[in-house]
């Protein structure tokens, strides 16, 4: 990640002769006494140190007359000392998906890039849960560096889009998912399903259960959820229910039934795709 410019007029002296050198030696090992958070280090060590990891914690250190910003919250506290280590050492000292979650939140906070990563493989190695997936699936509404977490985010959906993948099985359960949760299990390929036209079913009851407003449902079917229903599948009884009913915005709805009725005009027509 490239480094902001910033205008400060509260550098510490002699910052410009000594970054150069420092981001020479900031990928050598850290001799052993200094592998824990040293408490004697110096205000231009510690400014060298997160702007060379951190350039938003930089930033702050220059407006904060030398003060590095540290966490408010008492629930923040750990996982801020835990960064803080990291950036001293590369290790961490938790090990609970909780925790380290914490920890990647702390991470995003100050744009520590590498710590995200690290947070992100190690949480790869912890066995998987419906609540975890959730909870990573939850992470790009609040992450900013979204690339570092990618990997975890595309496991938490492989997690879900398996372990759901017969929706008659686990109706309930998958009724009740968040909207990232329902678009992760509907967008699997190997969906155990009787038909397209299960999908569609499927699809207007979980609207219709999340979002009662009318208004509120045309908006996020037209914008989320249309796009995991594979209308070209869908019985040609289905699409003229399609075409009539209130929930999807009857100019979308058009679009896509048109779009359908083209592809079972010129595709093959195998007993899948045959009208009834």
């Amino acid at each position: 990640m490239f480094a902001r410019s910033v205008t400060c007029s509260k550098w510490p002296s002699g910052l410009g002769l000594i970054l150069p050198c420092w981001r020479s030696q900031v990928r050598k090992p850290l001799p052993a006494k200094a592998r824990d958070l040293p408490s004697g280090s110096s205000s231009l060590h510690r400014a060298c140190l997160v702007r060379v990891i951190s350039p938003m914690w930089f930033v702050s250190y220059c407006t904060g007359a030398g003060v590095l910003p540290c966490a408010h919250a008492a629930a923040e506290e750990a996982a801020f000392m835990d960064l803080l280590k990291f950036m001293y050492s590369n290790t961490l000292s938790t090990i609970t998906p909780t925790a380290l979650l914490d920890v990647l939140m702390a991470a995003d906070k100050f744009e520590v890039a590498s710590c995200m990563r690290h947070c992100s493989r190690l949480l790869l190695n912890v066995p998987m849960t419906c609540e975890s997936a959730l909870l990573y699936l939850d992470l790009p509404s609040s992450v900013s560096i979204a690339d570092a977490v990618r990997p975890l985010i595309d496991a938490a959906k492989q997690f879900l889009a398996a372990h759901f993948k017969d929706i008659t099985k686990f109706q309930e359960e998958v009724l009740n998912l968040p909207l990232a949760g329902i678009e992760a299990v509907l967008s699997n390929d190997d969906l155990q399903v009787a038909s397209e036209d299960a999908v569609c079913d499927f699809v207007l009851k979980w609207a219709r259960t999340h979002y009662p407003n009318l208004e509120e449902r045309r908006e996020i079917l037209g914008s989320r959820l249309c796009r995991l229903i594979r209308f070209p599948y869908l019985t040609c009884r289905k699409l003229r229910k399609v075409l009539t009913c209130n929930d999807f915005d009857p100019e979308l709805a058009s679009k896509d039934v048109l779009e359908a009725l083209f592809f079972k005009a010129e595709a093959p027509r195998p007993a899948a795709l045959t009208c009834c």
